[in-house]
């Protein structure tokens, strides 16, 4: 028998599976035709989807939602800028083309500060509960 708790979180997976489908299939319509910034647009906010389904604990997203809010800025203005800017090799911005800078020094560093980082420093707060430890620490003293 589920709870009432268990139900919610349950119904807001399936929400979250539902809205990441709709984005696949816009980001794949937008790819057939040819609309590169829509596109690019559509796959951060796949890929955002997809992190958040994978950092739900008990249905929420808890410390996690902000930097996930942040990381989907960030690649999209990213986008924006590297769609926007010249690829003129006689205006560089330190070393690169204008688009090439904004994926280096935007685009790159994003899923390493704004969502590998948190993870690590939340998981032990958010990911495992004091069950899930006690169970590990029980496993561990087994084994020893």
């Amino acid at each position: 028998m589920t709870t009432r708790t268990q139900q919610t979180a349950d119904r807001g997976t399936d929400q979250l599976v539902g809205l990441l489908g709709v984005a696949f299939l816009m980001t794949g319509i937008t790819m057939l035709a040819g609309m590169t910034m829509l596109f690019a647009w559509g796959m951060s906010l796949v890929l955002t989807l997809c992190l958040a389904l994978g950092a739900r604990r008990q249905g929420r997203l808890g410390p996690f939602k902000p930097w996930l809010i942040a990381a989907l800025v960030v690649w999209l203005l990213a986008f924006a800028l590297m769609h926007a800017a010249s690829n003129d090799a006689t205006r560089l911005m330190f070393g690169f083309t204008e688009a090439t800078a904004a994926a280096v020094y935007l685009l790159w560093p994003a899923p390493f500060l704004l969502v590998t980082l948190p993870y690590a420093f939340l998981f032990d707060r958010h990911v495992l509960s004091d069950a899930d430890w006690e169970a590990i620490e029980q496993f561990r003293d087994q084994k020893q």
